[in-house]
């Protein structure tokens, strides 16, 4: 399991371009989650087309404040993984967490995922400093 994480005020952006690199991905499964837009809450079910994901990140108006994401190729495989040493093993090939609008993490199976989108959050947001996780996560809490 590899790694990065960062800490940026432009979460949605990070969020749209992570969203647009996995968009051959076809879904996510996503919970403890909270998406405000206009102070409304935003509800949109726990699994859902990772295109939903991209097209609510693209909207200024929209702030993800917390949210767990397992992205996957097939519905019927998205569900939580709740602890890390399952990753590797499962059909999930990348997992999102968002904690308190500005911390993100961001993990994949293999280093080239890894760098290839720690590279366009760079060019596509900037200013933001994308480094790797040194540390040992034993489960995807985010609370």
């Amino acid at each position: 399991m590899i790694g990065i994480e960062m800490h940026t005020k432009c979460t949605n952006e990070v969020l749209a371009t992570i969203t647009h690199f996995f968009s051959k991905f076809a879904w996510c499964y996503i919970d403890t989650y909270e998406i405000i837009s206009c102070n409304e809450q935003i509800d949109i079910g726990d699994i859902v087309p990772v295109s939903v994901i991209q097209s609510i990140a693209e909207k200024e108006e929209n702030y993800f404040i917390n949210a767990r994401m397992f992205l996957y190729d097939r519905r019927k495989d998205a569900a939580p993984i709740e602890e890390s040493k399952n990753f590797d093993s499962s059909d999930c090939v990348c997992v999102i967490l968002i904690v308190d609008a500005d911390f993100i993490e961001i993990y994949f199976k293999d280093s080239h995922q890894s760098e290839t989108c720690r590279k366009k959050i760079c060019k596509v947001v900037p200013n933001v400093i994308v480094t790797p996780i040194e540390y040992k996560r034993t489960s995807f809490a985010i609370f």
